[in-house]
Parts: structure tokens; C-alpha cells; sequence
């Protein structure tokens, strides 16, 4: 069954509502722009909280999405854009846990932290091109919560999507040490991908530093404008992102704002086909 689009339902909960049942569970919540998934708020690690009257004080609109963010005393999350979670329950069975179906076709399942997961930490899997296809977003990591919105694919031709809980009646439950061995494990079979990027080689884990930056972030906001026809907002967005993760110190703020306006003016040759993001 597809997940419901904003046209269709165009009145769902409140971002209030959102955060009161995503902190109930347990979460750390942010709020992001309505229809983004990117968060554009300088030090949104630190505005996470799962205290409910916080959270409801920093809400300034009638709809916005809701990240729900990693942390230790809270939850974390499996992203899973590939079934790997099929791979893993063919051998051994189901894990009954509150998630969510994406827009793009993908799951998000919710654990609760504990001693196993913290040390596992952020890990990943990427495809022969670099995408990634699925995470553990452990530490200062987030997803999208249900009733947030966004493209399917990241292609903006195509309907404004609701998150959508699997089973809202499910409790958080803690990941079967089975599950992390799996992960921990796919991760370390995982070849290491190289990207590049003008005169920078980075690896999926590396870090770009001083004399690459600039180049490497430039190399990235042109290859979104040509596979997803992004405009200057949601580069910018995608540049603060990339930025934050991989460049050694982050650029200031006011070059990324070039590059996305540089970017941004480019023509785009073909946007009929989009990957996923």
C-alpha cells in the first residue's frame, strides 16, 4: 500500500502532536522545514531533545517535519533503503520494533539505545556508486518521523509524501544482538568506495581537508543539480550536510551560499531520470 501524499491528506498532525508521540517513544526531536529533509539549522545536534514542553516551545509553524536524532540516552535508528532487514529476517526472523515506511520505498526502524548499539556507532553500506544504502544513524544521526513529508526519490515532479508508521501500536524495543552483529558485519565487507571529485580522491569514511574543500563541495552541489535538477535552497541545504560530515574544519557558511548560487545557474541538461537520494 503507498503512503498517503500531502495533497491527499492534507490536514495530518500538528508538529506539537508529532514530537509529543515521537518524544513518548522516547526520541530526541528537531524540527526541519515542511517537505525537506535536509536541516538547515546551525547546531541541530545540540537543539535535539526528548523533553516534550522544549520541543513544543521551539515549534514555529503550523506544519514542519520532525527529525527524531540519535543519542545515548535515547534512541537509534536503522535506515534501510535496499532490504537488508529482508536478508537479515530470512535467517532470522522478524524484529517487532516501531518504524516507519519512507517515501522512497525504504524502512526506518526505531531501537532503543543501550550499551551494544553506542559502541557500534554510526556505520553504513554504500553501492558500487558511492549511494548509500543503508545506516545505523547512532550518534547525532537522524530520520524523518512519521507525518513528515518529503519526495519520493528526491524528485520534485512527483507528489509531496507522508513518513508512514509500519504498525503504530509496536513499542521501541532494543536491537537483537543478532541484528548488530549482522550490521557490524555487512560493514566491514563493505568495499571501500572511492569518490572523486576534481584533483580530491575521498574514501566513504574519509575527511576532506584545507586545499580540497572548496573544490570537493562544488563537485558535489553539480552532480546533485544535473541528477536531481536542485535548485539554490536545497543544494544549499545538502551542501551544509556534506560539509558538516566530511570537510576538516566546515567552510564558513557564506561559501557554501556561493557555490549553491553558482550551482544553482547551471542548466540542466536532462532531469527525466532521477536516482534515489
Amino acid at each position: 500500500m503507498p503512503n498517503r501524499t500531502v495533497s491527499q491528506f492534507p490536514n495530518g498532525p500538528t508538529p506539537v502532536e508529532i514530537a509529543e508521540r515521537m518524544t513518548q517513544l522516547g526520541a530526541h526531536v528537531i524540527f526541519l522545514p515542511f517537505g525537506q529533509k535536509g536541516a538547515n539549522t546551525s547546531g541541530w545536534q545540540d537543539l535535539a531533545t526528548n523533553n516534550f514542553e522544549i520541543a513544543k516551545s521551539r515549534v514555529n509553524g503550523e506544519r514542519m517535519n520532525v527529525g527524531v536524532v540519535g543519542k545515548r540516552d535515547g534512541l537509534w535508528f536503522f535506515d534501510d533503503d535496499e532490504n537488508v532487514l529482508g536478508e537479515y529476517e530470512a535467517q532470522h526472523g522478524p524484529i517487532l520494533t516501531y518504524g516507519t515506511r519512507t517515501v522512497s520505498g525504504g524502512k526506518h526502524l526505531f531501537f532503543r539505545q543501550n550499551e551494544a548499539s553506542w559502541t557500534m556507532g554510526n556505520i553504513s553500506g554504500k553501492n558500487d556508486q558511492g549511494e548509500e544504502t543503508w545506516s545505523a544513524r547512532v550518534k547525532d544521526k537522524y530520520v524523518l518521523s512519521p507525518w513528515s513529508a518529503a519526495y519520493p526519490n528526491n524528485d520534485t515532479s512527483l507528489p509531496l509524501t507522508y513518513y508512514e508508521a509500519i504498525d503504530k501500536n509496536l513499542p521501541v524495543i532494543e536491537a537483537p544482538d543478532t541484528f548488530i552483529a549482522f550490521l557490524k558485519e555487512k560493514h566491514e565487507r563493505n568495499p571501500r568506495v572511492v569518490k572523486e571529485s576534481g584533483n580530491v580522491r575521498a574514501t566513504a569514511d574519509s575527511k576532506i581537508v584545507e586545499g580540497g574543500r572548496n573544490n570537493y563541495l562544488t563537485s558535489m552541489a553539480g552532480s546533485w543539480r544535473q541528477k536531481y535538477g536542485w535548485g539554490e535552497d536545497r543544494l544549499l541545504v545538502n551542501l551544509r550536510l556534506e560539509n558538516e560530515e566530511k570537510c576538516v574544519p566546515p567552510l564558513p557558511d557564506a561559501e557554501l551560499r556561493t557555490i549553491a548560487g553558482s550551482i544553482a545557474n547551471y542548466e540542466v541538461k536532462d532531469t527525466r531520470f532521477f536516482v534515489r537520494g
